[in-house]
């Protein structure tokens, strides 16, 4: 049977951008292509998608309204946003609605591709090892609050009852699900964890323990069906938000609400921050098979300072981005991405002229190696003539 290529699909509204991905990815995944939000949501709901390139600044939906449409057809759709440098904030912001990492125009080749290898080989593993997105079976840190969370969960696990979650975005919600679950049963099976957007009647009869991401997001139909059940499972909600004040239902409500965890965001927990980032460099240095030491003095500072916004899945997206960027040795602040170092004023300034250089010349260099060094066939295929492409090729 031939193996199926891993599908990514690019959104940008420039054909040019649109055909550099293509070249770039094409002899390794299947590429698809559109030109707005909306054909990108079609496509979503009509194929399997393994990742999103998803340009912010687009004509009628733009970016950031897809990526959140994106995230309510399927909550593990891993999306790259694509950036001009002076969008990066709003990209940083687009890690905390749920982006994986962002790019910025004009590319470098070897980085998209590195990017992209990335990620389809983590979802991969994930997969094959039967976790969605999860990495640990534990929570990470030893200081007051988060022992207090672990003491909670032990209370709580052996119960009948159901439970609430609440945390900020980028928190850890599936994660303590799995531990009330694991706990009380001492094995995995039996788990499920669904978004609230996509869950079916199917899902309940299946589970022992169930989660249900943004619970609140529920129909009121389906907050009446599971409010009427009986004994024989346990749900667990998440949820960001006050779920008594926001028209949820009420007796489904009161059962949630019997057990609350609510799980501190990482600013409120700083004393873990020096574990959460070694415990994910590590974890990195393995997925990745790289061999980073610490992080340098000077890179400690900075992550030391930052806010972390996105919380734990932002410190495993800037880890990730660092790892792979140094590959050994200690990790330096060149290595770190370019919104955390530009919160901290540690920005170095940045030639655009050097940068759209080496994206160019990587672009070439991929066609050339694909046309086996014919300059014509190459020429014909960026859209120049030989005599552009032979004077490109001499800088």
């Amino acid at each position: 049977m031939k193996e199926t290529k891993p599908t990514i699909l690019v959104v940008d509204d420039e054909s040019s951008v649109q055909e550099s991905f293509s070249i770039i990815l094409a002899a390794d995944y299947r590429v698809l292509t559109v030109g707005t939000g909306e054909a990108a949501l079609r496509k979503a709901s009509e194929e399997k998608i393994d990742l999103v390139f998803l340009d912010i600044r687009m004509p009628g939906m733009d970016g950031m309204q897809t990526l959140s449409r994106l995230k309510k057809i399927s909550s593990d759709l891993q999306i790259i946003m694509v950036t001009a440098v002076f969008d990066v904030q709003k990209a940083a912001e687009a890690i905390k609605q749920g982006a994986r990492d962002y790019v910025v125009k004009p590319f470098d080749v070897e980085a998209i591709v590195a990017l992209v290898k990335e990620v389809i080989l983590k979802k991969s593993l994930l997969q094959s090892a039967g976790f969605r997105g999860e990495d640990s079976p534990l929570l990470v840190g030893g200081g007051e609050k988060i022992v207090e969370i672990k003491t909670m969960i032990s209370e709580i696990a052996p119960k009948e009852s159901w439970v609430l979650i609440v945390a900020e975005a980028g928190l850890e919600k599936e994660k303590v699900a799995r531990m009330l679950h694991f706990q009380k049963l001492n094995s995995n099976y039996g788990f499920k964890s669904v978004d609230a957007n996509n869950i079916t009647e199917r899902d309940i009869m299946e589970a022992q323990t169930l989660f249900i991401d943004n619970i609140e997001r529920l129909s009121a139909s389906f907050q009446q069906k599971l409010s009427a059940i009986g004994k024989g499972i346990k749900i667990i909600g998440g949820t960001s938000i006050d779920l008594k004040t926001s028209g949820f239902d009420s007796s489904l409500y009161k059962k949630l609400s019997e057990n609350i965890l609510s799980l501190p965001p990482v600013r409120d927990r700083l004393g873990d921050l020096v574990d959460l980032l070694q415990y994910y460099r590590n974890y990195y240095n393995d997925l990745y098979k790289k061999k980073t030491s610490l992080f340098s003095d000077e890179a400690m500072d900075i992550l030391s300072l930052y806010s972390w916004p996105g919380n734990i899945e932002e410190i495993k997206s800037v880890i990730s981005t660092a790892v792979l960027n140094q590959k050994e040795g200690e990790i330096e602040i060149e290595s770190l991405p370019l919104y955390v170092l530009q919160s901290s004023g540690n920005l170095k300034s940045l030639s655009f002229e050097d940068i759209y250089s080496d994206f160019e010349s990587g672009i070439i260099a991929t066609v050339m190696q694909k046309n086996d060094s014919n300059k014509e066939k190459s020429a014909a295929l960026l859209g120049v003539k030989p005599h552009v492409l032979e004077s490109k090729l001499l800088r």
